[in-house]
């Protein structure tokens, strides 16, 4: 079991110029498996769930956007919840 707390930054582009940044505060919890060897190296497979927090936003849309990419930008700035996957490779000193 492992919980994180970060911070991620996206920048979305369209062809016709609208663009946003945005940033979020993440916090995930994480279940899974983790193989240890004998030389320290080890690896960790998860599955969790993740939640991503709007911490700021910065939106320009062109005049000629479309509306689906208007909806995806909308969508991707947005706090949100999902499930998650990965892969952890370490090394134990």
């Amino acid at each position: 079991m492992q919980t994180m707390v970060g911070v991620e930054s996206s920048r979305f582009k369209s062809e016709t110029g609208s663009n946003a940044d945005v940033t979020f505060v993440d916090l995930t919890f994480h279940g899974g498996y983790q193989w240890l060897w004998g030389s320290g190296f080890n690896v960790s497979a998860l599955v969790g769930v993740a939640y991503l927090k709007k911490y700021s936003v910065d939106k320009n849309i062109s005049k000629n956007e479309s509306n689906d990419v208007i909806e995806f930008l909308d969508k991707n700035t947005k706090s949100n919840m999902h499930v998650g996957t990965g892969v952890i490779f370490g090394w134990a000193f």
